[in-house]
């Protein structure tokens, strides 16, 4: 676990591409350029996409952790919400999305909206994939969650969705570990 991680390239996202409500606005750059592309196309076609939260340091991730835990019990935590430190939002490459439909309080949930299934259709070509999809926590470790996205790379995302794998799965395959490194 690094604790210590922060990426030296973090941008902030412009207030028209973050819900109100999103507390975390910043990814590096690259992850941020790739989602507003996203988000603009999604636009186009009537699919209203915001940052529901970027980058998160470790104190607030162990902050979320602990008042999950004590809000919902230590199983819960442990199923839905990273350990601190190793959270895919602290490397400013995971996301939450949402929609504006589920901002304005059309829909409940991110999962159940028609800009969800774009996502899941779409979001490949702009280097994204669905981290963590229905049946595969047993792989992955973590419960659906339909709002979080990783960023991987075109290439990358592109086969991960071509083989139908999960992050894990192709790291396997391909004998690829993500190596954090000091920037």
């Amino acid at each position: 676990y690094l604790n210590d991680y922060e990426p030296k390239d973090l941008v902030e996202l412009d207030s028209e591409y973050v819900a109100p409500t999103c507390d975390h606005p910043q990814l590096r750059k690259v992850a941020a350029e790739a989602l507003v592309k996203m988000i603009k196309d999604a636009k186009k076609e009537g699919m209203y996409l915001l940052l529901n939260s970027g980058y998160r340091s470790y104190e607030e991730q162990e902050k979320i952790y602990q008042e999950t835990e004590q809000k919902y019990g230590g199983a819960y935590a442990a199923e839905y919400v990273a350990t601190p430190g190793a959270s895919e939002h602290q490397t400013g490459l995971g996301i939450d999305m949402t929609s504006q439909s589920v901002v304005d309080k059309q829909r409940l949930v991110f999962g159940d909206t028609t800009e969800y299934k774009w996502v899941v259709e779409n979001c490949a070509k702009y280097g994204f994939i669905v981290r963590f999809t229905e049946g595969t926590d047993g792989i992955t470790g973590i419960s659906h969650e339909p709002w979080h996205l990783r960023y991987v790379g075109k290439k990358v995302a592109k086969e991960i969705k071509d083989q139908n794998w999960m992050l894990e799965e192709y790291c396997l395959y391909k004998n690829v570990i993500p190596k954090f490194k000091k920037d």
